[in-house]
């Protein structure tokens, strides 16, 4: 009985969070411990700049950006990192400006920034 109440309860949260609406999905390390690849500063920076972004273009837009801050991604080199799912693209040096240029890119009309481009389906 208790796994059927824990899948509900996660079935209301990813409701309630907007998972299956979501247009575009970016997972944000944000792992201020383990973290290597980035100050605790510029990840709680990045992580506050993308909430405010992905609130700003689903009030314009009517888009819905679900932001997800992630533990440490193990590769602990020009942090912050990003993933945009779907899609599969990683981008790393994740500041301010690049992220308006990854949201950009994935919810609007722009190139991606390919000069952050770290991983793809690409290659």
């Amino acid at each position: 009985m208790a796994k059927k109440n824990q899948h509900e309860a996660a079935v209301k949260k990813a409701k309630k969070l907007g998972f299956a609406d979501a247009d575009c999905t970016i997972i944000l390390c944000t792992d201020e411990k383990a973290a290597n690849c980035a100050k605790a500063s510029q990840m709680k920076s990045s992580l506050k700049h993308l909430r405010k972004r992905a609130k700003q273009l689903r009030e314009e837009t009517g888009q819905r950006v679900v932001v997800v801050p992630s533990k440490c991604l193990k590769i602990c080199k020009g942090g912050p990192l990003a993933g945009v799912h779907p899609g599969g693209i990683w981008y790393g040096g994740c500041d301010e400006a690049t992220l308006d240029r990854v949201l950009d890119a994935h919810c609007g009309e722009a190139s991606p920034p390919t000069d952050k481009l770290i991983a793809s389906p690409e290659g």
